[in-house]
């Protein structure tokens, strides 16, 4: 897993997590949070246009005590590069982690590579980018062009493999073919600023 150093315990801290839909996963991953003992952290639920059943999660447990945002669009499609984007826009942390809609296994054997489940950004580095590109509508390659993005602008990454537990829900979704695509598209041109981000 891969992770830009974590910020010391003074500076602000928000966790972005995109969800769509799940109400019982979002369930999971708050409990988590409300179980920390560390609780010097505010959370962003992006939400890409689900029902009323995650605002009512949202609204449990901000009643038990989680400092939680909520940021919501209209559902037309996966759209959670631009959600993601209006979350990270209105935040005022100087670090964010943005995490998907989980609560998985300890280790991974996986290749290292930046996932949304395990990445951790300073807000300067994103803003410098320009945050997720909007361009990606369809599911997957959104966090993999952030990453390539990041590190063509300079931004050093830090491994924290075997040292951070993940727990990720299983699903059989499959990524978009045509997202792909886009991302060689980009990543041909060198557009290490992405046009249609945050600003």
């Amino acid at each position: 897993m891969r992770t830009i150093l974590l910020p010391s315990r003074d500076i602000s801290l928000e966790v972005v997590m995109a969800a769509y839909n799940d109400p019982e996963v979002l369930t999971l991953t708050l409990e988590g949070y409300r179980r920390q003992t560390d609780r010097n952290f505010s959370l962003c639920i992006a939400d890409d246009g689900s029902g009323p059943e995650v605002a009512e999660v949202i609204e449990r447990y901000r009643g038990l005590g989680l400092n939680i945002r909520h940021v919501w669009h209209e559902d037309r499609g996966f759209r959670k590069a631009q959600i993601v984007n209006c979350a990270i826009e209105g935040s005022r942390a100087e670090f964010g982690l943005h995490l998907p809609r989980w609560a998985s296994q300890l280790w991974s054997r996986k290749p290292l590579a930046l996932l949304g489940a395990n990445m951790g950004v300073w807000r300067e580095h994103l803003m410098a980018v320009n945050g997720f590109d909007s361009d990606f509508e369809g599911y997957g390659a959104e966090e993999v062009d952030l990453e390539w993005r990041l590190i063509g602008w300079g931004v050093k990454q830090r491994a924290m493999r075997g040292r951070g537990g993940l727990i990720h829900i299983h699903h059989q979704r499959q990524a978009d073919a045509y997202v792909f695509h886009l991302l060689q598209h980009k990543q041909q041109a060198g557009e290490v600023v992405a046009r249609n981000g945050i600003r």
